[in-house]
Parts: structure tokens; sequence; C-alpha cells
């Protein structure tokens, strides 16, 4: 069978034509490579790249800070040991237990005090995990969780002033029956509120104290520790400093020399003498 055809064009003009064919499709369709470069030399490419990395670095950062390695504390008074089983060690130390567990933290030692009270923050367990939290540079632990407030402490103002060391100190504080943990923005919030409360009750104590003294001293109480000086010791370094005025310390050489017995028996020292003259002189200001 034949097939029909037309006149054939030189063998140049074929090569010249598929040349140019295959021209325009490189022009029309650049690689992949090549888009990549071309975004890469646009600014705003560079910029959005620039703030993915940001954004990465941040989150990773979050992290690395929040606290998932801590300190779990216990403690337990000796009249507590015969109240509940809730508030012994083993219970307390289950708590916490589950505690970290569901929320991801790593219990990496653990503190007690058995049998001391909480009335103050001055116990051998609390004061030693306290000490490891002070060393930034070498902790390995990122805060201190106890189970229970009064675990911790039964004073708001010593409460008040473990929230202001962990923040001063940049370690984490978690107690789970006040559902507060200070790794968070909403555990930083309520700490800021304890710790106000902790400071008005200080200012509170000391007006109390204040008003209690001036009615005592006022209705004719002795404050302070008793003087040791008779009335007629009193009265002879008045005249000695007044008429004759003679210093604290010729006072005290004045009164050895003279063979005037301290309380003690001893030798007169110029910090006694000191110490009446300031406090005789306030009192005269007050009458």
């Amino acid at each position: 069978m034949k097939v029909a055809s037309g006149p054939v064009a030189p063998s140049s003009q074929l090569e010249d034509s598929a040349h140019e064919h295959d021209h325009s499709h490189s022009c029309e369709r650049p690689t992949e490579r090549g888009t990549d470069e071309i975004n890469e030399n646009q600014p705003h490419q560079k910029e959005n790249r620039a703030n993915r990395d940001k954004d990465d670095k941040s989150r990773a950062t979050v992290h690395t800070l929040h606290g998932t390695r801590m300190l779990g504390y216990l403690r337990v008074s000796k009249a507590d040991r015969t109240k509940s089983e809730r508030l012994g060690l083993d219970a307390q130390r289950a708590a916490i237990v589950a505690a970290a567990s569901a929320k991801g933290w790593e219990i990496v030692d653990w503190y007690e005090d058995d049998g001391v009270s909480g009335k103050s923050t001055d116990r051998p367990g609390l004061q030693a995990a306290l000490r490891l939290l002070a060393r930034p540079r070498t902790r390995n632990v990122d805060g201190l969780v106890a189970a229970k407030l009064d675990r911790l402490s039964r004073s708001v103002i010593d409460f008040g002033t473990l929230l202001d060391l962990s923040r001063k100190q940049k370690w984490s504080l978690a107690v789970l029956d006040f559902d507060l943990d200070t790794s968070t923005a909403t555990g930083r919030m309520i700490a800021g509120i304890v710790v106000q409360f902790a400071q008005f009750e200080r200012e509170v104590i000391g007006e109390r104290t204040r008003a209690a003294l001036a009615v005592a001293k006022a209705n004719g109480a002795q404050l302070g520790k008793p003087s040791p000086l008779s009335d007629d010791v009193k009265s002879q370094i008045r005249t000695l400093h007044s008429q004759e005025k003679l210093s604290a310390s010729a006072i005290a050489r004045r009164l050895s020399a003279d063979g005037i017995p301290t309380a003690r028996g001893g030798h007169w020292h110029h910090s006694v003498i000191a110490a009446f003259l300031r406090r005789d002189a306030v009192h005269l200001a007050e009458v």
C-alpha cells in the first residue's frame, strides 16, 4: 500500500526546527531547582523562612524551660501520724507520683521531714531541697512539688516567701491540692495574689504589735529586757553625764574605779552606759 507524501524538507531545516522546539520548552518550564533558587532570591521568601526558623526555636525553648524534672517534698508531724492515713508520707508520695504521670513530670529525688512541725520553713528536708534549687548553674531540676499546701507551709507569710524565692531563683513550685503550678501563667497569677496577701498579713501583724506595745507602755509595763542597773547607779550615771559631761566610756571607767559592782560583778563597759543613756533620753522626751 502506498502512502501519499508531500515534498520533504531538507535535513538542515528539520534540525533547526527541533532545536527551536526544545529551547521553547526549556524556557517555559524551569526545573524544580531553578524555581527554588528564584524564590530564595526574593526578599519575602527569605523573610518567611527566617520567621519559620524563629518559631521553631521559640517552641523548642518553651518546651525546654517547662518544669518537668521535679523534687518531691513530703512532711508529716508527730500529731498527724495518728490523725489520718491521708496525711501519711506514703499517701503524699502516691499523690505526687500520680500527678507526675498525668503532667509528664519526672520526680528525680525525694525530700521528707518525718515528725517535723510545719510552723516554720526551718526543716532539714525542706532546707536541703531549697539549697539545691538555689544553685541554678549546677541543679538538674526545675522545681518542687508537694501534695498538700499544709505539708509545705502552715503560714501564709512563709508560703508567700517560698513563692517569691521561686520567682527570683527561677524554679517552679507546685502544690497539688491548691492546684498551683508556677510554671504556668495561671499559676504565676495565683502566686502573685498569695504573695500580696502575705505582705498584707505582715503589715497587719506589725500594726497590731505596735499598738499592743503602745498600750502596754502607757499602762507602765516594762518593755524589753529589764535594766540591770539599780536606781542608785542610774542616778549616778545621769549626774556624771549631765553635770560633769562625761562620755559613756569615761563613766564606765569612773564606776569601775569607784568599785561599784555591775549586775554580774565584773567591770563596767561603755556599751551598757550608752544603752542606758539612750533609753533614758527617749523616756524623758516622751514624758
